[in-house]
């Protein structure tokens, strides 16, 4: 397909089309990436599971300068090859709180009942 995967990213491609962008280092956190009409590309930075704290919250608007600061020279190496592109809406880092896929807030629920259930059967 002609793109780079530097060591510590892995791919994976959902059946809707929706890549997901993983690295190892950030256990929680993954990127979403989406081609819309063939020329446009959304990306949007996710947890894998609800924040808990205030550090959790320091850690997402870390992982999202990360990520802008990643995509910003990927940009840059695109534009040097050739290959304009331009950002057509943005939010900065902090600005919302990540979003959580139902499936882990899902996940996390049943877990949090069944903790329940078992406390209340000690």
């Amino acid at each position: 397909m002609g793109y780079e995967v530097q060591a510590g990213f892995e791919t994976l491609t959902a059946e809707d089309g929706t890549v997901t962008l993983t690295k190892g280092a950030w256990p929680d956190h993954s990127v979403r990436m989406r081609v819309d009409d063939a020329a446009h590309v959304r990306a949007s930075m996710v947890r894998e599971r609800p924040a808990e704290s205030e550090d959790d919250r320091r850690v997402d608007v870390e992982r999202e300068r990360e990520w802008c600061e990643a995509f910003e020279a990927a940009r840059d190496r695109l534009a040097g090859e050739g290959i304009r592109s331009e950002v057509a809406w943005r939010l900065e880092p902090g600005v919302r709180e990540l979003p959580v896929p139902a499936e882990a807030r899902q996940t996390r629920g049943r877990a949090g009942q069944r903790e329940r259930s078992r406390e209340r059967h000690k």
